[in-house]
């Protein structure tokens, strides 16, 4: 504590400067110098701390999705209300990459399926960190002060396997489930692979019903981050997708998602994960969530979350 009152003593210099004085400008950027390499970030400051806490942020801390002529659609409504949640590590004072971790509890609904055939599952499940990972940095500025630089964290995804009443190794209480079939049910509306009230992911095991199994999987793991379609569920009308900043404000970005469950060709300019089959393009929004967790998780005014978009 000593220490941190000595780096609290200096800060003065990181917000007074006097340019008409050479002398006490000269002693300024030596006394700030000092300040920055001795105290920025210090391990001695006591509201530094590395987080490791369970997540859960409803979707609509994320984003907002509406009809584009502003009338009210039981569809999207009903489409677009669940809870993200998975665990999360800041290591803000440790100064490592931050980790999302997700573990999936799998069970399987038919009789039949191999072991084989669920590690073949479970191996194509992993792949998923390759697309999610590298896009993204959490940034964290601290407010109160001004000569410090942000610190840069990346972003990495993990995923973990338990089964029915294994104990988790990362403390996760209410793991996401994974129903295996050998073929989705063909009743109902939904026919393929796809996450049910954002925590039940429903797979299957068949590879050559001539879809892109790595992409859809990709494409509901968005979902259990609490990223949302970017096409329109409405028969009618087109919706709107307008996301939430790290900073709590509603971004002006408005994206169309086209009526009806279009989605759009892989290669048009507009394509993302979310409204195109086989496109593995994500977007910047689709990491503002992370940044809006990270706040509610550090709970600091001191500090402000943002993030940045590194892309691949």
């Amino acid at each position: 504590m000593e220490k941190w009152q000595q780096c609290k003593d200096l800060s003065k210099f990181c917000r007074t400067e006097n340019n008409k004085d050479p002398n006490a400008l000269q002693q300024w950027q030596q006394e700030r110098s000092k300040f920055s390499a001795e105290c920025c970030w210090s391990i001695n400051d006591p509201d530094l701390k590395d987080y490791d806490k369970e997540v859960r942020l409803s979707t609509h801390d994320i984003y907002k999705k509406y009809l584009e002529n502003g009338k009210f659609s039981y569809a999207e409504a009903d489409n677009n209300a669940w809870t993200a949640h998975y665990r999360m590590l800041i290591p803000l004072k440790s100064k490592r990459n931050v980790i999302i971790k997700m573990t999936f509890e799998l069970s399987t609904v038919e009789k039949g399926i191999t072991n084989q055939e669920i590690e073949g599952i479970k191996q194509l499940i992993l792949q998923i960190k390759n697309i999610w990972n590298g896009n993204f940095a959490l940034k964290v500025t601290d407010t109160s002060i001004t000569c410090c630089n942000p610190i840069i964290l990346p972003i990495e995804f993990d995923i973990q396997f338990a089964y029915k009443g294994e104990k988790i190794a990362n403390g996760e209480k209410n793991p996401h489930k994974i129903k295996l079939y050998k073929i989705v049910p063909q009743s109902g509306a939904v026919k393929r692979p796809h996450l049910e009230a954002g925590k039940t992911f429903i797979l299957e095991t068949d590879k050559d019903r001539g879809f892109n199994v790595l992409y859809t999987y990709a494409h509901e793991f968005a979902h259990a981050l609490g990223i949302p379609d970017h096409y329109g569920y409405d028969e009618k009308t087109n919706s709107i997708v307008q996301y939430y900043q790290p900073n709590g404000k509603l971004d002006d970005t408005r994206f169309v998602a086209l009526k009806n469950s279009q989605g759009r060709d892989k290669d048009a300019p507009d394509a993302d994960i979310m409204n195109a089959f086989n496109s593995y393009k994500i977007i910047k929004q689709q990491g503002w969530n992370i940044g809006i967790a990270a706040k509610k998780i550090i709970n600091n005014k001191r500090y402000q979350c943002d993030i940045i978009f590194k892309g691949k």
